[in-house]
């Protein structure tokens, strides 16, 4: 035939596209094609997306939520992500279960498929417009609850008998105090250039900044020096952010989800404050639920921990803020709302936490 050589019309080509994944699912995970129900196809073929998002309802089994890749990185990540759930189950994160772990393809792709998550029961806070329109005692309350559940896991060593090859081991924030010490004094120097001089000074007073971090400073020094065990390594999530946790609407459960950036460290405060920190930071939309996060954190402390947890929530405070800042300065970045509000309510959080400790501390003395 004349047009035998003529390629498919664009959408022809994506639909036997998307049947080919499809078939590779299904295969994988032991369902058929039309168990198969693709979220983001075509955003995946176009390589707009790292992960391919789908769900599998098969008769008679759980339902399902999987990912694919079709990199080598991405493949590496989601592996990390397969292994990093193996072992938050292990020492006792509460997280998803793994229906058929990590897979690589010998067409290709990475797979992983989990439980899927009661979404209509439950909440994940997936944008900062979700967070910043929260009516003020749900953020409240799902600031309380997120602070609870992080606390409760902080902290956890890697069992020694675990592969934990794949976890993350060169992120700066976390490696070393050395290394810590060169993202505490890059994102100084920029949020304190003199390019950003006008704005920072708009929001909070510069020299008063710089005595928040310089006391900040003086704080992780002492709390960097006490915590260090070559010995074990702590389990770090290391993107612990409101859209990387599920809130259940009928029971107290808080899942924690997305692990591909899971990593490891020997310092514990360097674990905490890296978890911690992005959590706080990237509750920035709702500065009411930054405040209920850091004082319900605090709430948690025996007497015996209150001071050590104190001077840790102002680290992780001053830290979440400035490391996020940085990114959006510039006028016109998408991120600037987000630094914008990170300095403007930083004294008040910070107030508001010494507030509850000076309670707690009076409370104790009694």
């Amino acid at each position: 035939m004349k047009d035998a050589n003529l390629p498919f019309p664009l959408d022809a080509q994506k639909q036997a596209q998307v049947f080919s994944i499809k078939s590779v699912a299904a295969k994988y995970l032991q369902g058929t094609p039309q168990d198969i129900h693709l979220v983001n196809a075509e955003s995946f073929l176009e390589r707009r997306k790292r992960f391919l998002y789908g769900f599998t309802n098969p008769t008679g089994q759980t339902p399902g939520f999987f990912k694919m890749a079709q990199t080598l990185e991405y493949n590496r990540q989601l592996e990390r992500e397969s292994i990093g759930i193996a072992i938050a189950c292990r020492i006792g994160i509460p997280t998803v279960n793994i229906i058929h772990p990590f897979q690589n393809t010998p067409e290709g792709y990475g797979i992983l498929h989990v439980e899927r998550l009661d979404t209509e029961n439950g909440i994940i806070l997936t944008s900062p417009e979700i967070i910043g329109g929260l009516e003020e005692s749900r953020a409240h309350e799902l600031g309380a609850r997120a602070a609870v559940a992080l606390f409760a896991i902080g902290g956890r060593v890697i069992p020694s008998d675990i592969d934990s090859s794949i976890l993350k081991r060169g992120d700066w924030r976390n490696q070393s105090p050395k290394t810590f010490w060169r993202v505490w004094k890059e994102q100084n120097n920029i949020v304190f250039s003199a390019e950003h001089a006008k704005l920072v000074n708009g929001l909070v007073r510069i020299e008063r900044l710089q005595t928040i971090v310089s006391q900040t400073r003086f704080i992780l020094e002492y709390l960097l020096n006490s915590e260090k065990n070559d010995r074990i390594e702590y389990f770090i999530h290391n993107d612990t952010t409101p859209n990387n946790v599920y809130f259940s609407n009928t029971r107290k459960e808080v899942l924690l989800l997305d692990f591909e950036h899971a990593a490891a460290t020997s310092n514990l405060v360097l674990a905490q404050l890296t978890d911690l920190g992005n959590y706080y930071g990237r509750m920035w939309p709702n500065p009411a639920m930054q405040q209920e996060f850091l004082t319900t954190y605090l709430a948690q402390s025996t007497p015996e921990t209150l001071d050590n947890n104190y001077w840790l929530l102002r680290a992780t405070t001053v830290f979440g803020a400035m490391y996020l800042t940085k990114y959006g300065l510039k006028k016109g970045h998408p991120e600037n709302p987000m630094s914008v509000s990170l300095l403007r309510n930083l004294e008040r959080n910070l107030a508001s936490l010494d507030q509850q400790f000076h309670v707690m501390k009076a409370a104790n003395n009694n």
